[in-house]
């Protein structure tokens, strides 16, 4: 469990197994960053629960991590989500990372509904990914919901990789939610047993969008 403004730096070492919870952050400028993390089977968990004393969890950055489903002997896949972000919660930013071999999501986002109580307002506003692969995950990017505040999720250079779906939403109509939107700058989506992309509610656009093989390509 890291508090707000520690930091983990690789040192020729890796981490194994279990979660790693991002739970007790005050709003700080710059929060918690993960640089150069060999992560394998190691679930990331950036949330903030009853009994915690921040105010929210926001500002925490992955860069240049590879986050690992394999076993030890670097086969298989594990079961669950590599990243879960759920309650007031936001500006996660992965860059320069890759994620593999979960079987649930690569990234999922679970907005809590604005009419919901309390109304959490920001639950991922402002999540951005820069030169990030998802690779052999159930679905590459999970959507659920929209925060009060509007969710935002932006891609930059990004590919999503032999997953069931690559990128998933589901916003309810009528729910008190407010918009969800995806923007998407060079994203390339492959070989998705399912489709490239499931949309149900949300506002998607994407500026050099590559899709191919796979199952089916993508809703409007």
């Amino acid at each position: 469990r890291l508090k707000d403004r520690v930091n983990l730096t690789a040192n020729g070492k890796s981490l194994y197994g279990g979660p790693i919870y991002f739970r007790d952050a005050v709003s700080q400028v710059v929060s918690n960053t993960l640089f150069g993390m060999w992560m394998k089977r190691v679930f990331i968990s950036y949330t903030k629960e009853a009994g915690d004393t921040g105010v929210a969890c926001n500002n925490l950055r992955l860069s240049y991590c590879h986050i690992d489903g394999t076993a030890k002997n670097n086969g298989g896949t594990v079961s669950g989500d590599a990243i879960t972000m759920s309650g007031p919660t936001f500006d996660l930013h992965l860059d320069h990372t890759y994620i593999w071999n979960y079987a649930g999501r690569g990234l999922l986002i679970s907005a809590t509904d604005a009419a919901s109580t309390p109304p959490y307002l920001a639950t991922g506003v402002f999540t951005t990914l820069n030169v990030v692969k998802i690779f052999n995950c159930g679905y590459g990017i999970d959507i659920v919901g929209a925060a009060a505040d509007t969710t935002d999720v932006n891609l930059n250079c990004v590919l999503l990789d032999h997953c069931g779906i690559g990128i998933k939403t589901s916003k309810p109509a009528g729910s008190g939610s407010n918009e969800l939107f995806v923007f998407g700058n060079s994203v390339r989506i492959e070989f998705c047993s399912i489709k490239a992309i499931e949309n149900s509610g949300a506002y998607i656009s994407i500026d050099r969008l590559w899709t191919f093989g796979g199952a089916g390509e993508a809703d409007p």
